[in-house]
């Protein structure tokens, strides 16, 4: 293959081919996600069931605190299914955001020495995050999902509409901590620690009564987070809680501007990745 070069390659997101380009290197994209994955369970006896261990050992300890010493299941009579359902869906938001910044630096040799589209690093990172989150979506409905006397309904058929806006959610967000972790290496490390700010902050381990008796501000506020609408989507489908518009409305918004600022400031500062590698 051709080596790449800033002034080789400067491409923009509608360049003619270049959605093309990535479509001709899927294979080189699934050959990368697979790859990390199988090398990051390498020397583990469970290999990817690691994926469902994790979490649900978080999940307990969670569980312990806030659902029996702190009562949070008290405000939610499925507090188990609730916090579950929504530590899943962050982990893959959280996934995608450290993976892809640490994809393209992990790969330093690849990007500054083979010409290919760089957008295969964030979409690998992705793609391993969605397979680590699909074993637990199934982990789920296998293991809490009953124990909460929770069973799919109808509403289990919009789960693939929660799941292509969360996902196109991930993928601008990490294309953006990725484009942003090539000049600054420190944002790799700034970035675990705002997503557990993020997490505190989203309906996860809380339940949505801690914010009846809040004033407005504070609702308004934490109803922005775009995680509020992402969780709801996702408990309307896994829970079978009330569906909201509002919540589907504002998923659709956070999903295309992120997959619109990210991805754009990804491809536009891809010629250019190579100087700082």
């Amino acid at each position: 293959m051709a080596t790449a070069t800033a002034s080789t390659r400067q491409p923009t997101l509608l360049r003619s081919g270049y959605l093309r380009e990535l479509w001709d290197h899927r294979a080189f994209t699934r050959e990368l996600a697979f790859g990390n994955i199988a090398g990051r369970h390498a020397s583990d006896v469970l290999g990817i069931l690691w994926w469902a261990i994790n979490p649900l050992l978080h999940t307990a300890v969670y569980f312990l605190v806030f659902g029996l010493v702190l009562g949070g299941r008290k405000g939610d009579p499925a507090y188990l299914a609730y916090l579950l359902s929504g530590l899943f869906a962050f982990r893959y938001l959280s996934f995608a955001m450290t993976g892809s910044a640490k994809m393209i630096t992990n790969n330093a040799k690849l990007v500054t020495t083979i010409r290919f589209p760089r957008m295969v690093l964030p979409i690998a990172a992705l793609v391993e995050g969605l397979m680590a989150f699909v074993v637990s979506l199934a982990t789920y409905y296998l293991l809490v999902a009953p124990i909460n006397g929770i069973y799919p309904t109808v509403w289990l058929a919009f789960l693939p509409v929660a799941l292509l806006l969360h996902t196109g959610f991930a993928l601008g967000l990490g294309s953006l901590t990725a484009r942003m972790a090539v000049p600054i290496r420190d944002v790799k490390n700034f970035i675990p620690h705002l997503a557990r700010m993020w997490f505190y902050l989203s309906p996860i381990l809380w339940p949505l009564s801690l914010l009846e008796d809040k004033e407005l501000w504070i609702r308004v506020l934490m109803k922005s987070n775009p995680m509020y609408a992402f969780l709801s989507l996702y408990r309307t489908a896994l829970l079978g809680r009330p569906f909201e518009l509002d919540m589907l409305l504002a998923s659709i918004g956070w999903a295309v501007a992120a997959l619109a600022i990210g991805i754009t400031s990804f491809v536009r500062s891809e010629g250019a990745m190579g100087r700082y590698l």
